[in-house]
Formats: C-alpha cells, sequence, structure tokens
C-alpha cells in the first residue's frame, strides 16, 4: 500500500572490531569470545583449540553485511530473503591461526595447545547464492583480511 520494501536477513555472528569486548546474558556480563583468543594472541599467550579442529564456519565481517543492507535498499525489488555470509567455510584451526598470524607480537608467538577432548565449535557454512543473484552481492572480505581490518581499527581507535 505504502510501497515499502521488505527484506528478511537471516544473520549467522556478524564479527566486528569495537572497543566493548562483551555482552550480557540474563543480566551476566560475559566476554566475547574471539576477543579473548585476539587479547591472548596479543599477549603471546597459548590458544586452545576445542574439539574437531577441520570444522568450518561461515566468518562474515560487518563491512560485507552492510553492503548487503546497502544493495537491498536499492535493488529493482520490493522483498527478499537471504542469508547473510561469505558462502565459504574457514576451519577453527585457520581462525587461531589467522588470529595468531596477524595479532600475536613481536615478543612471542602464542602456541595452539589442541584439546580434541572439550566441544565442537558449531559448524556451517551460509548459502548466499540468492543475495549474489538478485542483489548482485559479492563478499569483500575474506578471513584474513577480515581480522587485519579489525587491527588497523583496534590500532587507530575506529568504532563501527
Amino acid at each position: 500500500m505504502y510501497g515499502i520494501k521488505r527484506f528478511i536477513f537471516r544473520l549467522p555472528t556478524i564479527y566486528l572490531w569495537s572497543p566493548i569486548d562483551y555482552y550480557y546474558v540474563d543480566g551476566i556480563k560475559h566476554k566475547i569470545g574471539y576477543r579473548t583468543l585476539i587479547d591472548k594472541a596479543i599477549a603471546g599467550e597459548d590458544i586452545e583449540v576445542w574439539g574437531d579442529p577441520t570444522r568450518l564456519k561461515d566468518m562474515v565481517y560487518v563491512k560485507d553485511f552492510c553492503q548487503m543492507l546497502y544493495k537491498a535498499l536499492f535493488v529493482d525489488r520490493n522483498e527478499g530473503y537471504y542469508n547473510v555470509g561469505t558462502g565459504i567455510g574457514t576451519s577453527l584451526l585457520n581462525q587461531i591461526q589467522g588470529i595468531i598470524d596477524v595479532f600475536s607480537g613481536s615478543n612471542k608467538t602464542s602456541k595452539i595447545i589442541f584439546r580434541p577432548d572439550l566441544p565442537n565449535a558449531p559448524q556451517y557454512i551460509m548459502d548466499i547464492e540468492p543475495a549474489k543473484i538478485e542483489l548482485s552481492y559479492s563478499p569483500q572480505y575474506d578471513y584474513i583480511k577480515m581480522l587485519k581490518d579489525f587491527k588497523k581499527a583496534m590500532e587507530s581507535h575506529e568504532i563501527y
């Protein structure tokens, strides 16, 4: 009736850099998991890899999510349903190794400690073909590029 577009976006975890490194669950403060790993890499502390290190996860950067939202605003469509993602899986081991490679200081590099006795990480890769076809969406950030952008924002005190 009013010509308002309607789009639904299915969201996995969206990663970003912020000086705020915690969230609340039922009023209890929790440190964001990936920020704990980054802090350990910066300090050169050992980092544990729990469960199966080959499990894959779609690592979506907030800038790619914003790109998808922007494209939906201006596309010649009135509606759509899209998975937000990159369509690419990054293994848990590559996630941890990437954090170490990007954030470790020159004094000491974190060592990886495998803990197959602990629970597995979730595993998922988003199907983004409809967004590619209908919105001309193309992710601009792979996992390492995302981490390097985190570090740049961290060092320059940018906030997203």
